[in-house]
């Protein structure tokens, strides 16, 4: 049963973040399907979990939230909320080890899935391979997808001023790659030593040259990489070498990362910086004028803002739900928060997520929800460094105990 939950959790995660298969199942019952299957999963089996006050408090707020939407919304917007969060609560009261062995084999899947998509990528530049054609349904946002199975190709990847293809894998966009890898980055504390798959995920990231991705992956080694002032030295080297490289050294700056990453990083008067393209001129004044005339509350939803009003990040999320809505999903993260858990690790995941929400603005995908929950949840009771780096701390202890020991006793013979 609990290999049956597993596969399940993957299956969600993946439907969730849009992999083009999904596109092929009712979406708007996935959420009741997965829930429902969890739930009778919970009930036959002898998992090992807890129901907390914190658990019970999760599952009032979600509630809460579910009726807010139903009032402000319909009952099945309600409904779908509910649901959608609620695999997320139920994973919560699982005991640790249940919780780390889902994270290791939902993120090791998801690696070896990214593996196989990687190998037909680069396999398919140097041969024709067969496809299909893939169109998104109800959406003329994207144009038809060359289908590899494993991967999709679209032209709007084409990077033309960099001359390069951002990879995007199963998925429809590489901002939705790149979201995903770092989120399991993350909760896996990149630890490369002891999972080694984990260099497919960072992989896809560099190659997606999303923007988003590579910014939270620079931060991501700030907030779980420093531990003292010689980590710090040594992190602010790796990437001040990295983008002295980019921008100087790899063909004088005129190569994708440069083109695509760090020039988009430049100052801009009405964007803030140029790689700003969440939204566009008209969603920010339809944006000030809701949040003038106190609209932005409840939001307006699909139907007012229309086809006219496109574009992704919190000024889109908080137009069609509005700000009360944004303030339940951010009250639910806070919640997600075991109070045994280590509370630097758990506050830098937080503010990760709220920097993804600024861009991109999902916090009901399960890829969201799944690796925040467990990856706090693994880390109840635990010290904030993984355990390659409190090896490598002990072996340091270890050798300067020798050292004072053995200048101890040379001091001893001296004296006689």
């Amino acid at each position: 049963m609990w290999q049956v939950f597993k596969i399940v959790n993957l299956f969600y995660l993946l439907v969730s973040s849009y992999a083009w298969f999904s596109f092929l199942l009712p979406a708007n019952y996935i959420p009741l399907g997965v829930s429902a299957v969890m739930l009778i999963l919970f009930v036959v089996s002898n998992f090992k979990m807890t129901f907390t006050p914190r658990f019970m408090l999760i599952l009032a707020m979600i509630s809460i939230y579910a009726i807010y939407t139903t009032l402000n919304l319909d009952i099945f917007a309600g409904v779908l909320t509910f649901f959608s969060y609620l695999p997320a609560a139920l994973i919560f009261t699982l005991d640790k080890e249940y919780q780390n062995d889902l994270l290791l084999s939902v993120s090791k899947w998801l690696s070896i899935i990214l593996g196989i998509s990687l190998g037909v990528f680069f396999l398919g530049k140097v041969v024709p391979l067969p496809h299909t054609s893939f169109v998104v349904p109800n959406n003329d946002f994207y144009v038809p997808f060359e289908n590899y199975f494993f991967y999709l190709n679209n032209p709007g990847f084409e990077a033309e001023d960099a001359g390069i293809f951002r990879f995007s894998a199963i998925f429809l966009e590489p901002g939705h790659l790149s979201m995903i890898c770092a989120l399991m980055l993350f909760a896996n504390r990149y630890q490369f030593k002891d999972r080694r798959w984990l260099w497919i995920p960072l992989l896809c990231v560099l190659i997606s040259f999303s923007l988003t991705g590579y910014v939270i992956l620079v931060l991501s080694l700030f907030l779980l990489k420093i531990r003292n002032v010689w980590s710090m030295i040594a992190t602010v080297i790796v990437v001040g070498g990295a983008w002295l490289f980019v921008t100087e050294i790899w063909n004088e700056g005129n190569n994708p990362a440069n083109i695509l990453i760090v020039q988009r990083l430049e100052p801009d008067k009405e964007k803030g910086i140029k790689g700003n393209n969440r939204v566009f001129k008209k969603t920010d004044s339809f944006y000030r004028q809701c949040v003038k005339d106190g609209r932005i509350w409840n939001g307006v939803g699909l139907k007012e803002m229309g086809d006219r009003i496109r574009g992704a990040g919190f000024k889109i999320f908080m137009l069609r739900y509005g700000a009360i809505s944004t303030i339940f999903c951010g009250l639910i993260y806070l919640l997600l928060i075991d109070p045994k858990t280590n509370k630097r690790y758990a506050y830098s995941f937080l503010f990760i997520v709220v920097l993804l929400f600024l861009q991109r603005a999902y916090p009901t995908w399960y890829s969201w929800l799944f690796f925040y929950t467990v990856g706090i949840g693994v880390m109840r009771n635990e010290p904030f460094f993984t355990p390659y780096q409190l090896r490598k701390i002990q072996e340091k202890e270890a050798r300067k105990r020798l050292h004072e020991h053995e200048s101890t006793n040379r001091m001893r013979v001296q004296n006689g």
